[in-house]
């Protein structure tokens, strides 16, 4: 999707490639993302917002198994984030910075984040990246996660079980 895409009252389940994927506005209301091969969601500088819902039994080789967000904006609301898995950083929500810059910001508000696993992150994986510039000066740039009354708990990592918020 690189156009608007709404979801609601909608099941995506079973798929390989991952559920839904994003580079533009994608809703999601009082849906269920659940037990595909892939993130659950993941947008790519898109704008995703969800309320009432759940993504949950996502499993992705890469990262964010839940919701992955490489630059974009993400805003979750009153809903369920559980039990999905990354072979590499963010079981349930990867917060990145795109691939050409830009930095990622996820905010949470009154949801809940559990029984994730990642080697890195089991819940909640907030990236940092620096680089250095063609004068071998430090460009940095870091994603930027807010939580309110939100409970992250119960997740499974190496490093950052809950939340592993970077910095280089």
């Amino acid at each position: 999707n690189n156009g608007t895409l709404s979801i609601e009252n909608s099941i995506i389940s079973g798929n390989s490639g991952g559920g839904v994927s994003s580079s533009g506005t994608l809703t999601i209301a009082a849906s269920t993302i659940l037990g595909n091969y892939g993130s659950g969601v993941s947008t790519s500088y898109g704008t995703l917002t969800m309320q009432n819902s759940t993504i949950s039994g996502n499993t992705t080789p890469g990262s964010g198994g839940g919701v992955s967000n490489y630059g974009g904006k993400v805003v979750v609301t009153n809903s369920t984030i559980s039990d999905n898995t990354s072979k590499s950083n963010g079981g349930g929500v990867l917060n990145g910075l795109g691939y050409y810059g830009g930095a990622g910001r996820v905010t949470i508000t009154n949801s809940t984040i559990s029984g994730n696993r990642a080697n890195q992150g089991g819940g909640i994986f907030n990236d940092q990246f620096c680089f250095l510039d063609r004068f071998a000066r430090p460009i940095c740039d870091s994603a930027v996660l807010t939580l309110n009354h939100s409970l992250v708990a119960g997740n499974q990592a190496a490093s950052g079980p809950e939340i592993d918020n970077r910095s280089n």
